[in-house]
């Protein structure tokens, strides 16, 4: 509509020549209209990008203060379905006019998309911020919640850094209880610390054979990322991954994951797959399909040898946009698998909505298995509901030739564990035509020539 009336009032003044203004204004104008959100009337994702972006450049220059609030409504999505989209329009344009008149002239705020607020803050510190945040969030429309995130400017920030940790923050606030504002912690810390480790060179990839139990065929790799610190020596995943997806490191860590271990299976001259861990917070990034389609272009490595493994905590997000990553990487040929199942709380009709390929048995269950038992029956049962659901099947935590005998017998495809290999470089993985070194009762029980005919 805005653009119908500069249009007809172009034409209007074609008429009257000395009315008609400069081509400087006119691009002005449609600047503003391009960077303006037609909701709300507040600058959109956009122009706030631009804003962000012309700040930090201003900071690398000079000292000073930069913070940055994200805003998101509890529920809007509910009350959207069931109020209208004419009042959930409403609820917005009103928290718009509301906040916009609780700022000062020099802060910016945004509508950044669908019912996320964003608010740019020059010259702030992070306490300022926190409280201004908790100002905003009390001053909403009654009825309606509000979750928000704080971070702050750090000497070499990136937008897409400061972003990140505001994202974090806020998905920390809405885990919380929601309601609540959540700022992030020091921002010279951990995050940093890790993306500094990715430049340095201190994270290396060992890889764990996944086997075909059938003939006992390496089949795939599972990309492990150890971290070599210079000061505290090697760190386990399990010390570090959790606090990058806390940071919001998780996505330069993971961005160096999946083009690290796509290379190395390029460049090993195996015909195999290979399995890299993906967290949430990535799945929740609208970029991510468009990420793994660059890497995998870029390594020549094809979309169906990639195997993405997600946990089982990704059944309690109710997120659209977990759904929608999930989707794009299927479409794009990609596989995916769901790590350490059977640990959450969450229903299994979401195994059947959510779009996976692969079934990663948790070490726990092949852990309790008991050869001497002739029934395994909450194993059996996860084994005939993958089945029933088409899903392949691979066991993790693998360490014996019983437990392998009798994951085999019970219908499961594939495995992994100490019996196979433990993680090693990619140059010492066995080549497909070699057994790994196992337990001989179990590989002498796996030579196909030995099992033919036998039942499973």
């Amino acid at each position: 509509m805005r653009m119908a009336r500069l249009r007809e009032q172009y034409r209007t003044r074609l008429a009257r020549p000395h009315e008609i203004p400069t081509v400087a204004g006119w691009l002005a104008r449609l600047a503003d209209l391009v960077e303006q959100d037609a909701l709300t009337g507040l600058v959109n994702r956009r122009g706030f990008d631009r804003r962000l972006e012309h700040e930090l450049t201003r900071l690398r220059r000079e000292h000073g203060e930069l913070a940055l609030v994200l805003l998101d409504l509890d529920g809007f999505q509910t009350f959207n379905d069931t109020a209208g989209q004419r009042t959930g329009d409403q609820l917005l344009v009103a928290c718009a006019g509301i906040w916009s008149r609780l700022l000062l002239e020099h802060q910016t705020l945004s509508r950044y998309g669908g019912d996320a607020f964003a608010v740019l803050l020059p010259g702030s510190s992070l306490g300022k911020a926190a409280d201004i945040a908790d100002r905003l969030r009390a001053m909403a429309p009654d009825g309606i919640g509000t979750s928000a995130g704080v971070a702050s400017w750090a000497p070499g920030d990136t937008l897409s850094m400061l972003l990140g940790r505001a994202e974090v923050a806020l998905y920390e606030a809405k885990a919380a209880g929601r309601g609540q504002t959540v700022v992030y912690g020091d921002p010279t810390h951990g995050a940093s610390e890790l993306e500094a480790a990715v430049l340095a060179g201190e994270l290396f990839l060992h890889y764990q054979p996944v086997i075909r139990l059938r003939d006992n065929a390496v089949v795939s790799a599972e990309a492990l990322v150890r971290w070599a610190h210079p000061r505290r020596g090697l760190i386990p995943p399990n010390d570090f991954i959790p606090h990058a997806e806390r940071t919001g490191a998780i996505h330069a860590l993971g961005r160096w994951t999946l083009a690290q271990a796509c290379a190395a299976a390029v460049a090993s001259c195996h015909r195999r797959g290979i399995g890299v861990n993906v967290s949430v917070p990535e799945l929740r990034n609208p970029g991510y399909v468009d990420e793994v389609r660059r890497t995998l272009s870029a390594t020549g490595l094809p979309p169906e040898s990639l195997l993405l493994e997600v946990t089982e905590a990704l059944f309690d997000e109710d997120d659209p946009q977990v759904v929608r990553t999930l989707q794009g990487l299927r479409a794009l040929g990609v596989r995916v698998a769901i790590d350490d199942f059977g640990t959450g709380y969450s229903s299994l009709r979401w195994l059947e909505q959510f779009p996976v390929d692969i079934v990663k048995i948790d070490r726990s269950f092949v852990a309790a298995i008991d050869p001497r038992r002739e029934h395994q029956p909450v194993l059996s049962a996860i084994i005939t509901l993958c089945r029933s659901l088409r899903l392949t099947i691979v066991a993790e935590g693998v360490e014996t030739a019983e437990q392998a005998i009798v994951l085999h017998e019970l219908g499961c495809d594939y495995a992994q564990g100490y019996l196979f290999g433990r993680p090693v470089p990619m140059d010492q993985l066995p080549d497909d035509s070699t057994t790994p070194a196992v337990a001989s009762d179990w590989a002498d029980w796996a030579d196909p020539a030995r099992t033919a005919g036998r039942s499973r």
